[in-house]
């Protein structure tokens, strides 16, 4: 978060003083101020979007995961039962 701040500071910072330094007329300013701020906005969005991406690819890995490990726990639980049944002892789960 505090990169995504610095990167927004100095995009705006940076940015502004570039178009006063490239442009003299309030209408190509405004346009070129316009423009860098769609562009800001598509940068943004593609840099949110790949994150969220990462951030959920991670997610279903970790579910999948879970669900495994729920998988190969019940599996010991049955071979326990079973063992403890073959054995004749008496079951504690």
């Amino acid at each position: 978060m505090l990169i995504y701040a610095l990167f927004a500071s100095l995009w705006i910072l940076l940015s502004d003083r570039a178009v006063t330094l490239l442009f003299q007329d309030v209408r190509s300013i405004a346009m070129a101020s316009m423009l860098k701020g769609w562009l800001f906005v598509a940068v943004t969005a593609l840099l949110l979007f790949g994150l969220i991406r990462r951030l959920a690819g991670g997610l279903q890995n970790t579910v999948e995961m879970l669900r495994q490990r729920e998988k190969d726990l019940q599996e010991s639980e049955g071979l326990l039962l079973e063992s403890q049944r073959i054995a004749g002892l008496g079951s504690y789960v």
